[in-house]
C-alpha cells in the first residue's frame, strides 16, 4: 500500500518535470522588411543650389531589406520629379545598415552605393540627360507597430557624380548643339515612411 501511494505522489512530479524540459516553440522574428518612404532633399552645387531640392521637391523610394543578426542588407529604388523645371530621375542603390534593437523598435545607421539617372527638359528646346553614381551615409529609426508593420524616419547625407549631355535651343535653319559637362554635388535627403515584416 505504501508503495502504491508512493508512486501516485511521484506520477504528478514526473509529469511537471516533463514539461519543464520539453522546449517551447517560439514563432520566429521576421527576417526580411519592404519600405515605401517618401521625403525631400537639399542638394547643393558648386556656385549654385538646384531649384528642385531647394523647394524640397517631393522624392520617394522602394526597398527590400534582409536582416542577419544586427547587420540590415537590401535595396532600394529612389525617384522624383520636379514640376519647376520638368525634371525626374531615378537611382537604384545597395544599402548595408548595422542594427541596434530594443524591445519596440531599433535605430540603424549605415552607408550606400548607386547609379543614378536624370532627364532634364528644363525650357522648351532644351534637354539634358545625366547618368552617374551616388555614394553616402544613412541613419534612422524604426518603431514596430505590430508584428508585421512598423513606421520608420530617415535622414542622411549623399554626394553624387554626374555626367550630364545637354542640347541647347536651337534657331530655325540651325541644328541644336550639344555639349557635355560633369557635375558633382552633395544633398540631404529625409524621409519618412511605413515597412511590412515577413
Amino acid at each position: 500500500m505504501k508503495k502504491l501511494l508512493a508512486l501516485l505522489l511521484l506520477c504528478p512530479m514526473l509529469a511537471t518535470a516533463d514539461d519543464n524540459t520539453t522546449p517551447t516553440s517560439k514563432p520566429k522574428a521576421p527576417k526580411w522588411e519592404a519600405g515605401l518612404n517618401t521625403g525631400a532633399a537639399l542638394s547643393f552645387e558648386k556656385g549654385y543650389t538646384f531649384y528642385d531640392d531647394a523647394l524640397f521637391a517631393g522624392r520617394s523610394n522602394i526597398s527590400l531589406y534582409r536582416n542577419i543578426g544586427g547587420t540590415q542588407v537590401g535595396a532600394r529604388v529612389e525617384g522624383g520629379y520636379s514640376p519647376l523645371d520638368e525634371s525626374w530621375y531615378m537611382a537604384p542603390e545597395i544599402v548595408v545598415n548595422k542594427t541596434i534593437r530594443f524591445r519596440h523598435l531599433y535605430i540603424y545607421g549605415g552607408g550606400g552605393v548607386g547609379y543614378k539617372r536624370a532627364d532634364n527638359s528644363m525650357l522648351k528646346g532644351l534637354s539634358s540627360i545625366s547618368n552617374g553614381f551616388t555614394t553616402g551615409l544613412q541613419a534612422g529609426i524604426v518603431y514596430h507597430l505590430g508584428r508585421h508593420i512598423s513606421v520608420n524616419a530617415e535622414a542622411g547625407i549623399k554626394s553624387e557624380q554626374m555626367w550630364e549631355k545637354r542640347q541647347l535651343p536651337y534657331t530655325l535653319g540651325t541644328d541644336a548643339p550639344m555639349y557635355q559637362t560633369t557635375n558633382f554635388s552633395v544633398y540631404m535627403p529625409m524621409s519618412v515612411g511605413i515597412r511590412y515584416r515577413f
